[in-house]
């Protein structure tokens, strides 16, 4: 995915990634897919864990089925890693508008089951690469986010808002990003480094931007602007909103079940 260089213009009216603009701004209980956090330590789960939305299950006999496993073989998820695994794929699952939704967790397997409005096989597509989705700010520049120190997550986010507004002319989208504690602390000490150096942000191992870093941002905001790869704005705050996973995640399978 081709990445956008973008230059920071004023504190208020800005074209870029990273300004110091203060901005107001299915399936189952599941798991995506964050940078950090790998673990080969044994599964404190070994026992099926069930939850729903609903005690009414009828819906499952025509739903969507996401079989979603740790990217690396051998990372094997805890307790911890499944608890916020699940937590974040339902935050994901809700805002992406799934009407129904299961979550299973077994053998280092979250299963979600999942049904949207009139079963629109594209917004389930959609919703399934959402839940493994992980986007990553990373300091300095390679092909490799590995190799990138990572400066903050989604969980380091209080609040990401899309938006659009007019430049030259043009509308252009975009998404202001408001800092928790710990991430505005995060950010202060992330463009101090950087200073008059670059950083990148990252979906997976797809680069989405580079940034130039002109003075140091103290407020805890940054909005970004076109920059949001295939995802589009209002898609990239909803990543954004719901936390970062904790170990990368992937889809190892994806079906829909037909009632005979």
């Amino acid at each position: 995915m081709a990445s956008d260089k973008i230059q920071v213009f004023s504190e208020i009216f800005c074209a870029s990634l990273l300004t110091g603009c203060s901005g107001n701004g299915g399936k189952t209980e599941s798991s995506s897919k964050p940078s950090a956090g790998h673990s080969s330590a044994p599964s404190a789960v070994s026992e099926k864990v069930s939850e729903a939305v609903s005690e009414d299950l009828s819906w499952m006999d025509n739903c969507y089925k996401a079989v979603i496993k740790p990217e690396q073989a051998n990372v094997t998820l805890t307790e911890e890693q499944y608890s916020k695994t699940k937590e974040v794929m339902e935050k994901r699952l809700k805002i992406r508008g799934a009407e129904n939704y299961k979550i299973d967790t077994e053998n280092n397997t979250v299963t979600v089951y999942y049904t949207t409005k009139d079963n629109d096989k594209n917004i389930a597509d959609e919703l399934c690469y959402d839940l493994c989705l992980d986007i990553t700010f990373r300091g300095g520049v390679s092909s490799h986010p590995e190799e990138l120190p990572e400066i903050f997550t989604a969980d380091d986010i209080e609040k990401a808002e899309s938006g659009e507004q007019e430049m030259d002319g043009e509308k252009e989208y975009t998404v202001t990003v408001t800092m928790n504690e710990a991430g505005k602390e995060k950010l202060t000490k992330a463009t101090e480094t950087y200073l008059n150096k670059e950083v990148t942000v990252w979906m997976d191992k797809d680069l989405l931007a580079t940034v130039a870093i002109p003075y140091v941002i103290t407020d805890g905001s940054f909005i970004m602007f076109n920059s949001f790869g295939d995802l589009g704005a209002g898609r990239m705050a909803d990543i954004l909103n719901t936390g970062a996973l904790p170990v990368p995640m992937q889809v190892d399978s994806f079906t829909q079940n037909k009632k005979r």
